[in-house]
């Protein structure tokens, strides 16, 4: 009498909760496969006899990966949403952010996390935290765009289901860059008229040489009037950051000090 086979396919999520439980499907000897009533019916509509826990039956064979090794197949840095999406060949469950590095082709110029929450599986996304996320903006030399964004890590930055190490065996450029393209917003300023600086605290990272105070305006009541100045003009002395110090012309000083 022939053997009627019937060939399932196993859905991601699945093949996932499988491989994370790790004492079920390694061996014939924890592998074995109950049936509901109706779960398969015969071509005359006649369900197949349940099987229940109690009565279960036993794997004939059990196929286990050749191979415990887990590959980055491609990368998306967004940098508007500060994430970073890794997508695995097998799901990852280890994170370590202090190991993991985003650098140009040639290593010259380099950033580290140092840390940063992460949705494990196939697809680990990693949200990038703000100070990190501040700090990479603040480069000019990577994560400006796919030419100068390559991932690298060594160690266990990531481990598999295994608790096996993801090996990237070099630098790999990002598959997908998206720029910042958020507008940022000015939350605050600090004015000190001893220094003759001003102090701009926005909500993300500036590019310092593009700050421009001239045309802004100080006033007493928030609006143009008779107790207010256009300032004149400026220079950053702060470095890219979220907070930019200006010095102010000494003319705007001497009209306010007046």
């Amino acid at each position: 009498q022939p053997d009627f086979v019937v060939a399932i396919s196993i859905s991601v999520s699945d093949a996932l909760a499988l491989t994370s439980a790790q004492l079920i499907a390694t061996q014939v000897a924890n592998t074995y496969l109950a049936l509901t009533e109706k779960t398969i019916m015969d071509k005359g509509g006649e369900t197949v006899t349940p099987l229940g826990i109690g009565n279960a039956l036993r794997a004939a064979s059990v196929v286990v990966p050749a191979s415990n090794e887990t590959l980055l197949l491609s990368s998306i840095l967004d940098m508007n949403t500060g994430t970073l999406s890794l997508q695995f060949s097998t799901a990852v469950m280890g994170f370590n952010a202090s190991l993991l590095t985003l650098q140009d082709e040639f290593g010259q110029n380099s950033f580290t996390f140092t840390g940063g929450s992460i949705t494990y599986g196939l697809s680990a996304v990693i949200q990038i935290t703000v100070i990190d996320l501040n700090a990479l903006k603040a480069l000019e030399t990577v994560a400006t765009s796919a030419s100068n964004t390559y991932l690298n890590f060594i160690g266990n930055t990531f481990l598999n289901l295994f608790a096996l190490p993801v090996i990237l065996p070099q630098p790999t450029q990002v598959t997908v860059f998206i720029p910042d393209t958020n507008p940022p917003s000015l939350l605050s300023f600090d004015l000190d008229m001893n220094t003759g600086s001003m102090i701009l605290h926005f909500n993300e990272t500036i590019k310092a040489s593009t700050v421009i105070t001239q045309g802004a305006v100080l006033s007493s009541f928030g609006l143009q009037g008779p107790s207010s100045i256009t300032l004149s003009g400026g220079q950053p002395t702060s470095p890219n950051g979220a907070n930019i110090t200006m010095s102010l012309a000494q003319q705007d000083l001497d009209t306010i000090k007046a």
